[in-house]
């Protein structure tokens, strides 16, 4: 008995290792790349080719030590109308299903635990109240993750070029407000009761 134990315990830290130094750094968090200097686009406008959504959340590994996990997509539809440096209304749907980190079992994890992406292929944000695009603000709306419908506040920072709004921002998100379980990959990797939702929108007419 002693000796299967120990093996079991043996291949968790082998596994857990494995994990820790497979795939590369994780990507940084989002920011801007425009500069401000333009008024940038108005109407009606549309996440063009380069928007993802994504998640960063901290993962225990076999026990044996701590990284940063992210996984993002590119799956984002919706619509924003600006006016006169204003975002009026803004709707923002993401495919859920097509999140992709660097980890395969991460990934097939979250179709059945934690995000549950084959029970909510969805996650949608609709702002509540028109905003100033400053160079950083904060925008109202309502968040619908995992089913679940709640208030947010969420901090976003902007660019601006003559024919792009550029939004980058991040919401922290505690599971249980959404009614979800910390994933657990494999039984190696657990994943703390918190995370961040992640954005870059680059939002053309």
């Amino acid at each position: 008995m002693a000796k299967v134990l120990v093996v079991v315990l043996g291949l968790v830290v082998l596994t857990g290792a494995a994990l820790l130094t497979t795939g590369g750094p994780s990507p940084a968090p989002p920011g801007v790349r425009q500069d401000s200097s333009s008024a940038g686009p108005s109407g009606t406008l549309r996440p063009a080719r380069g928007s993802w959504v994504g998640y960063r959340v901290r993962e225990t590994v076999g026990g044996i030590g701590v990284r940063t996990a992210v996984g993002r997509t590119e799956g984002v539809r919706g619509s924003a109308t600006v006016a006169g440096g204003r975002l009026e209304r803004a709707s923002i749907e993401v495919d859920m299903e097509s999140l992709r980190s660097d980890q395969g079992g991460r990934d097939m994890a979250l179709r059945t635990r934690g995000i549950e992406t084959d029970r909510f292929p969805r996650a949608r944000f609709e702002l509540t109240a028109p905003v100033a695009t400053a160079r950083r603000f904060e925008a109202r709306g309502r968040l619908t993750l995992h089913g679940v419908t709640r208030p947010v506040r969420l901090s976003l920072e902007t660019g601006r070029a003559p024919d792009v709004l550029e939004l980058a921002g991040a919401l922290p998100i505690r599971f249980r407000d959404y009614g979800m379980q910390p994933p657990n990959v494999a039984g190696v990797a657990t994943v703390r009761p918190e995370g961040i939702l992640e954005l870059r929108l680059l939002m053309k007419r």
